[in-house]
């Protein structure tokens, strides 16, 4: 791996939060499209979808977020429940 690539690479947790923020625009301009009267039903119809998507996307950034914090969790609590058995 050259130097270029291994400065651009990104942690997990900075990624994410670069993807919510990117999400949360997206959110913002299509809800900002949708209640728009002036835009015909069919352009309409594809900011509700892109709208789905994004409430998608979202809401597995939440579960991985949430599931990698429990793994946390876990393995801490199994860190500490080993160094008791060890005391003992």
């Amino acid at each position: 791996m050259n130097s270029n690539n291994s400065s651009t690479l990104q942690t997990p947790k900075k990624t994410r939060k670069g993807l919510f923020l990117f999400l949360e625009f997206i959110l913002g301009v299509s809800h900002k499209k949708m209640k728009t009267l002036r835009v015909k039903d069919r352009s309409k119809q594809g900011w509700a979808r892109i709208m789905v998507s994004a409430i998608s996307a979202y809401g597995n950034l939440l579960k991985d977020q949430e599931l990698e914090s429990l793994e946390g969790r876990v393995s801490m609590l199994e860190n500490q429940r080993l160094e008791e058995v060890i005391k003992k």
